[in-house]
């Protein structure tokens, strides 16, 4: 959740903790409340052990990347469409 009085800084509150997955879910939850100014709900159980290269920080990063452009592209807030046309 945004913190109206520093922007900067973003509320988080994990509802369901697996640990494999929860800095993933608290970073995108973060970074989509703060560009988006509003309360967000992530739930995330994605991996990138089983990935091409076995989960390299480059795949996490693309991936990360990715997530926010379409959520931010769904809800009128991208620059345009995204490569798969969604």
């Amino acid at each position: 959740m945004p913190d109206r009085t520093n922007p900067k800084n973003v509320l988080s509150t994990p509802l369901y903790t697996r640990e494999s997955s929860l800095e993933t879910a608290t970073r995108i939850a973060k970074l989509l409340a703060r560009k988006m100014e509003k309360p967000v709900y992530v739930g995330s159980s994605i991996s990138f052990k089983g990935g091409g290269m076995g989960g390299t920080v480059e795949e996490e990063l693309e991936g990360f990347r990715r997530i926010v452009e379409v959520v931010l592209g769904v809800v009128g807030m991208g620059g345009g469409e995204d490569r798969n046309g969604v």
